[in-house]
């Protein structure tokens, strides 16, 4: 048994000196902090967990929207008016100045030191290139750039140990690929059209263009780089193939759900383990009692499933449960009708 635990840890610490040959991205709520931690770049999103967990906490990269803010964000109220370049009406998000000092000031302090003391070591820039929407003479966009780089080199400065995935950026990478894990963009066969709420393939003068891009970083800089397509959840033999096609173009693969709050399929595919079992115990009756924990717990054990059981009028799991849970199964003995908000999730999980 002991030299089974070393031989565990010490590939596990190969891989984390290594070069990154996985990557997952789950902005989504219940964050499966044990099934992400065997990626080498596992992304969260940090706004959907208060208690991280502190032996897990620092291989993991926090997303951090350095672009454009959301107003609904803790951090936006903060955000003065001069700050604001323009709209991205498609995310009814505002797009930051990032020539502006006092706003990248504002970022380190109000948005990035926080998640460094919860004990991030690792950020997942997102929104680089929204100046684009809003920048309309090149030296704006210089401007952009230039803010850009200093607001990142800013970071590496202040945070220690502190290391970095963008998302493009491309032209930033000349004066801070040094501080970059990865470079991660979105759809290189099939993305997904949020203004008309379908997947759309790309095109194939897109994705060559992309390609390159990927070759430029990983030739010239030996950064991997990491491609984020979309799949319909139930479609996982889909999301399989395009994993697989990515990985062939010497890319790193990530296939989820647009709204990524599910556990996709990338260069691993984690096998979910979970299955949830939900009973309605009559009242002055334990749950230990239920016919569910009588006949249905020992078979799914049996077959290697880990239960989580709930009563009905528990709070159910949030998000996509694709990925994360192997199946649901109700076993319910009481006559009267459920609540409508059960019914409705239930139906939900179903699709």
């Amino acid at each position: 048994m002991r030299v089974t635990v070393f031989i565990v840890c010490l590939c596990a610490a190969v891989i984390a000196q290594g070069t990154p040959s996985s990557a997952a991205f789950y902005y989504g709520p219940d964050i499966p902090w044990d099934e992400l931690s065997v990626f080498d770049v596992p992304v969260v999103e940090p706004a959907q967990s208060t208690s991280p967990p502190a032996d897990k906490i620092a291989q993991f990269y926090a997303y951090a929207s350095i672009g454009e803010v959301l107003p609904s964000r803790d951090y936006a109220a903060g955000v003065r008016p001069e700050w604001v370049l323009g709209d991205n009406p498609d995310w009814g998000t505002r797009v930051l100045d990032l020539s502006n000092p006092a706003l990248r000031e504002y970022l380190l302090e109000d948005l990035l030191r926080p998640l460094y003391q919860q004990g991030y070591r690792g950020f997942f820039f997102d929104t680089l290139d929204s100046y684009q929407l809003a920048a309309t003479t090149d030296e704006q966009r210089e401007a952009q750039r230039r803010g850009l780089e200093t607001l990142i080199q800013q970071v590496a400065q202040r945070f220690a140990g502190v290391r970095l995935v963008l998302n493009r950026g491309f032209e930033l990478l000349p004066e801070v690929h040094q501080y970059v894990d990865a470079v991660a963009a979105e759809s290189l066969y099939q993305r997904w059209v949020p203004g008309e709420q379908r997947y759309q393939a790309v095109s194939e003068s897109d994705r060559q263009w992309l390609l390159d891009r990927f070759r430029e970083v990983r030739d010239n800089y030996h950064i991997p780089t990491i491609a984020i397509d979309y799949a319909p959840p139930q479609a996982r033999d889909q999301a399989r193939q395009l994993a697989n096609k990515i990985r062939a173009q010497g890319v790193i693969p990530w296939v989820s759900n647009p709204a990524l709050d599910m556990l996709g399929v990338g260069a691993l595919e984690v096998m979910p383990r979970r299955v949830l079992m939900i009973h309605d115990t009559p009242a002055g009756q334990r749950w230990e009692e239920s016919n569910l924990v009588r006949y249905g717990l020992m078979p799914a054990q049996f077959l290697g499933l880990v239960p989580d059981i709930r009563g009905i009028d528990s709070p159910m799991p949030s998000g996509t449960l694709t990925g994360r849970y192997a199946g649901i199964i109700t076993w319910l003995e009481n006559d009267q009708p459920h609540s409508p908000e059960f019914a409705a999730w239930l139906g939900r999980q179903m699709d």
